[in-house]
């Protein structure tokens, strides 16, 4: 019986991440929010290899629950909404892909994706249902169902401890699957921390390193603010009198994904204001200046990597920076 309800469940590729979700309806496949706060279509996969493309209609970001459009899947099996909760420990399993972003292969072919693992309810909470079977990431956004396949919850997250996983109730939303929009936040985003080390090869230029906070709409529209501290720059003007670095910074810009699944990547333009402070070696001691500026440059990033090139004109400034996603996400909405 489990291997029919399996048959339900769908591999969601969103960005650099994998989640799994359920067909709860012939055109809607339910979620998890943050499966999907990056924005942009999410691939569809099915258990037989069947791909298709989604689009995010709406999401509930208190319990964690977003709502996928899909072409009709209607000769489809499709898993039915419980609409009360599930009692106090009432058998439940996890359906999902856990470890989905990494492909099974050679001993592990054949496991992992679409698997199940059996639990039972630990507590039922406003929001969410705590359970005990183990979940990992990709189970995120699959079924957890009853032992009559109904849906009692979508799974979210596991905190530290074992049997501490975590559902979002869908008792009580069943009616809106058919509205046009569903929920709310249908926006999201996704904030981030970045650490860069740049060098700047102009005559007078210094390596720096840096650390920035990066907002990013829909995975389309960034906003991000950043601060360099600049390596040994009265030790360059002493040597050779003069020396500068881009000191802080606040871009804007936009970002296209290319390809889909782990190893997607992104391409970002971005331009904005930067503040350039520049030193100067003088008879009675160094003296530095701070000038504001304008700056244009792009990205290219894979996973937790990325390489940037970025131009500060009036200053003569054209740096080039490794970029390094620690600790990464912050925080989604």
């Amino acid at each position: 019986m489990i291997a029919a309800w399996l048959d339900a469940v769908v591999l969601l590729r969103q960005g650099g991440s994998s989640c799994a979700g359920v067909l709860v309806a012939p055109d809607r496949v339910l979620t998890a929010w943050h499966c999907v706060v990056a924005g942009g279509h999410p691939a569809v996969e099915w258990r037989d290899g069947t791909k298709v493309v989604g689009r995010v209609v709406g999401a509930d970001r208190g319990r964690d629950l977003a709502l996928i459009e899909i072409p009709s899947a209607a000769a489809r099996p499709m898993l039915s909404l419980a609409s009360a909760p599930p009692e106090l420990g009432a058998p439940v399993h996890a359906l999902g892909h856990p470890l989905a972003n990494e492909a099974p292969e050679g001993f592990y072919e054949g496991t992992l994706r679409w698997s199940a693992a059996d639990g039972e309810v630990a507590a039922v909470g406003v929001d969410a249902v705590q359970f005990t079977a183990s979940v990992n990431p990709g189970n995120s956004g699959g079924p957890l169902v009853d032992d009559e396949g109904r849906v009692v919850g979508i799974v979210s997250r596991r905190l530290g401890g074992q049997g501490l996983a975590f559902a979002g109730r869908v008792d009580g939303v069943g009616a809106e699957l058919s509205a046009p929009t569903w929920g709310r936040g249908r926006l999201g985003g996704v904030l981030s921390a970045e650490v860069l080390g740049v060098d700047q090869p102009a005559a007078d230029g210094v390596l720096a390193g840096g650390a920035r906070v990066q907002l990013a709409v829909s995975d389309h529209v960034l906003v991000s603010l950043a601060g360099f501290a600049p390596w040994a720059p009265l030790r360059t003007a002493e040597r050779y009198g003069s020396a500068q670095s881009v000191v802080a910074e606040a871009l804007g810009g936009l970002r296209q994904r290319v390809g889909r699944g782990p190893w997607s990547f992104h391409l970002d333009a971005v331009g904005g204001g930067a503040v350039v402070q520049r030193w100067v070696d003088r008879d009675d001691g160094p003296a530095s200046t701070l000038t504001g500026t304008w700056t244009v440059g792009g990205r290219v990033g894979v996973r937790g990597i990325g390489l940037e090139i970025v131009a500060t004109p009036a200053s003569d400034l054209i740096r080039t920076g490794l970029i390094v996603a620690w600790p990464g996400t912050i925080r989604v909405y």
